[in-house]
């Protein structure tokens, strides 16, 4: 979705678009998630509630759910198509990881929670993309 509001999927795929497709894969998308599906959740819940443990299990839930809905696609353009299964896979493990990191970073109180997990999504996307690539370059399909 992320990737669609910025343009970076068409209706057909072309090589034109995959330049801007692998930059918001690897920049964009990573601080834009980061910012609507961890950090706003976050902010959001511990504005209203006092008790912690709330806050972050909510916060968790919430970010789970968004993370899903988000990485489920039709397949357009550049972009991969993710059934169901598929975006449950990403969006749960994806959740799990980014939100400890998130989570980690806030407790140890060394660094800022955002960029780590901005920066965590984006190695991540990272190796993605390079795969993605590599599979492209020796004609997988």
């Amino acid at each position: 979705m992320i990737l669609s509001v910025f343009g970076a999927t068409d209706n057909t795929p072309n090589p034109s678009s995959l330049p801007f497709f692998i930059f918001s894969a690897l920049l964009l998308a990573p601080v834009m998630e980061t910012f609507i599906f961890f950090f706003l959740p976050h902010r959001i819940f511990q504005h209203f509630l006092k008790n912690r443990l709330w806050v972050w299990g909510l916060s968790f839930v919430t970010t789970t759910l968004l993370f899903t809905l988000d990485h489920h696609t039709s397949g357009s353009g550049v972009a991969p198509q993710r059934n169901w299964p598929v975006a449950l896979d990403v969006g749960l493990s994806g959740s799990v990881c980014f939100f400890a990191c998130y989570y980690l970073t806030t407790k140890s109180r060394r660094g800022s929670p955002f960029w780590t997990t901005a920066a965590c999504h984006a190695l991540y996307n990272t190796g993605v993309t390079a795969v993605v690539l590599c599979m492209i370059a020796l004609g997988s399909k």
